[in-house]
């Protein structure tokens, strides 16, 4: 006769729910949320190097023209790994991107042009 053995029960692993923060909807709060990001999340920190990691080893390939398994690539395939490698680093810099952005068009606010008042009133 054949004994069934019990089946260990799966733990539940209890996840807290999280309130949604609100979305910042002024520039300068969005810059202050997407820095503090950028120098405090663990998330994205393990993110960006991932991305380098990837970047250091499409760079391999590309100056040596030879895949991970050291089969010689086409041109065609490097340059393929070159468009790879600029998405990476796009994706990479996608907060400091927004940022500058940002930054830049408050910038342009707060310095209007004097001369652009009489411009538009001899139009």
């Amino acid at each position: 006769m054949i004994k069934k053995t019990a089946k260990p029960k799966k733990k539940k692993i209890s996840v807290p729910k999280l309130e949604t923060p609100a979305i910042p909807s002024q520039p300068e709060e969005i810059v202050a949320s997407l820095t503090a990001m950028k120098e405090t999340s663990v998330g994205w920190q393990i993110v960006v190097s991932i991305i380098k990691e990837n970047i250091r080893l499409l760079d391999q390939q590309i100056i040596k023209k030879v895949d991970t398994e050291g089969i010689p690539l086409t041109d065609a395939e490097v340059d393929h790994l070159r468009d790879l490698r600029n998405i990476n680093e796009e994706v990479m810099n996608t907060p400091d991107g927004y940022i500058e952005d940002l930054t830049k068009d408050t910038q342009e606010d707060s310095d209007p042009d004097p001369y652009e008042k009489a411009k538009e009133t001899k139009d």
